[in-house]
């Protein structure tokens, strides 16, 4: 009875260290949790106190590294040491996400593991491909906007001379 009682505390403790209503001294306990998988989820939560993240940046786990890397509350600092990580594991995670700052994907694609330069690379270009794809929807929509415009001041003027109010103005 008492196992079970354990693992229901531990799963509860689980599903509000990844609430957005967890508070920070529930976050701080669940960062310092014995267990990998409550770490983890303190370390993906943007509301985890900074200073618990930076204490993260240094768990024996990989994956909690990598959350903790990719969390949008932790400084950037924090997340450049971690691009310099020893474990592979951890630098390919940062690499292969394009939220990631630029500069660290640049750190990485000069990366000593070939895994993980080849990764920040495909990331940098997926990004450039979509900066190029949305400056070509926004010449699209330029482009369209000038073509109805011409149209729309016709409708306008036909309007204003089949209502009379043409005639009034000129």
């Amino acid at each position: 009875m008492t196992t079970s009682h354990c693992y229901a505390d531990q799963f509860k403790l689980y599903l509000r260290a990844g609430t957005k209503k967890a508070r920070p001294d529930e976050l701080r306990a669940c960062s310092k949790n014995e267990l990998v998988k409550i770490r983890l989820r303190a370390a993906e939560n943007s509301r985890t106190p900074v200073d618990c993240l930076e204490e993260l940046a240094h768990d024996s786990d990989a994956d909690v590294r990598i959350a903790v890397a990719l969390n949008p509350s932790t400084p950037l600092a924090v997340k450049a040491v971690l691009a310099t990580d020893d474990d592979p594991t951890v630098r390919y995670g940062i690499a292969e996400e394009p939220s990631v700052a630029v500069e660290l994907l640049q750190l990485l694609a000069d990366d000593c593991n070939p895994y993980v330069s080849c990764r920040a690379h495909k990331t940098l270009e997926l990004l450039d491909a979509a900066k190029r794809k949305n400056e070509k929807c926004r010449q699209k929509f330029k482009m369209a906007d000038l073509i109805k415009r011409p149209r729309r001041i016709l409708a306008e003027s036909a309007h204003s001379f089949f209502s009379g109010t043409w005639a009034r103005s000129t």
